[in-house]
């Protein structure tokens, strides 16, 4: 999935990742990698934050299985 989410088609959301969600910024990154591939520092770019907090938040998400890394997801 070229997206960097793994929650299509999913019905066993987890209510951990949902919590997690609840955060504006995790919410925000969320729903741009359900638009397409980023990594920390694009995302960082893309919502005008420090990466080291992109970096925190993104490894919460993919932790909790809310995204893949970028590069399992990109093709080369």
């Amino acid at each position: 999935m070229e997206s960097g989410t793994s929650d299509e088609g999913r019905t066993d959301f987890d209510p951990r990742l949902e919590a997690a969600l609840a955060h504006p910024l995790r919410a925000k990154m969320f729903a741009e990698l359900k638009i397409r591939a980023l990594d920390q520092s694009e995302l960082a770019d893309l919502l005008g934050i420090q990466r080291g907090e992109a970096s925190y938040h993104y490894r919460v998400l993919e932790r909790l299985g809310g995204i893949r890394a970028a590069d399992e997801t990109r093709a080369d």
